[in-house]
């Protein structure tokens, strides 16, 4: 493999890296955008006084935030290895 196409292939792991990152954390602010709807239908409804049905929704709806920060470590891991290993390949070129 040409050092030309190491430094492509590591710089779009790294790039990949990166986009997982942004979405890890576009979809836990959403996650967490999400509440306010869910608090918005209880009070429309008259229920929003209920705290233990307002903690099981609330409950449900952030669930989802520990997958979304699984998602972002994993892209931190591979924006560092594609990182590594661009940072190989440029130095074995000189």
């Amino acid at each position: 493999m040409t050092r030309q196409s190491q430094l492509v292939l590591f710089g779009l792991i790294a790039g990949l890296g990166l986009v997982t990152i942004f979405l890890g954390g576009t979809g836990n602010l959403m996650t967490l955008g999400a509440t306010g709807p869910v608090y918005g239908i209880l009070d429309s409804h008259g229920l929003s006084g209920n705290e233990t049905l307002v903690s099981e929704l609330y409950a449900v709806v952030l669930a989802l935030r520990p997958a979304w920060t699984v998602v972002q470590v994993i892209g931190v891991a591979v924006l560092l290895l594609g990182g590594i290993g661009f940072w190989r390949a440029l130095k074995s070129g000189r």
